[in-house]
């Protein structure tokens, strides 16, 4: 409400608003984990090895996921948890994000981490990252080479 938007996208933003978007945001109750693919050809290969490796947290009530998919691949990615012995109330994939503010947060964290590993040496991205990893916000990075 504070900078007049009705949603946030990453790619629709200029640097001011992002700066303030994530000055207002870290005051927000969350971490983040990121997994940074250098080309993931195969998506849901890559989601598979996310699921696999960054999720390990119990008593997870929500993941929604963006990127409408069919019920198989939500009860594929269900299975992955349950066979480390995580539970997940409710996963879902969701193609309207202007409904999740989650989902419209995690493409801004995305955005960020993305274009900071892109271009180490953009001081914006990477004083909002080291500003996060400070608080414990952004606590994890995990780099993939390609999948086969």
């Amino acid at each position: 409400d504070d900078l007049k938007l009705e949603e946030f996208y990453w790619t629709d933003q200029g640097w001011e608003v992002k700066v303030k978007f994530f000055e207002k945001a870290e005051t927000l109750n969350f971490t983040f984990k990121a997994a940074i693919f250098d080309n993931p050809v195969y998506p849901d290969k890559a989601m598979e090895l996310v699921f696999q490796n960054l999720i390990t947290e119990d008593n997870i009530k929500f993941i929604f996921i963006d990127g409408k998919k069919p019920r198989s691949y939500e009860k594929g990615l269900k299975k992955i948890l349950w066979s480390k012995g995580l539970s997940v109330n409710k996963l879902r994939t969701v193609r309207n994000e202007r409904s999740y503010f989650g989902i419209q947060m995690a493409d801004a964290l995305a955005g960020l981490v993305r274009y900071n590993a892109d271009n180490p040496q953009a001081k914006d991205a990477t004083k909002i990252i080291n500003k996060y990893r400070k608080k414990a916000i952004y606590f994890a990075e995990f780099n993939f080479e390609k999948i086969k």
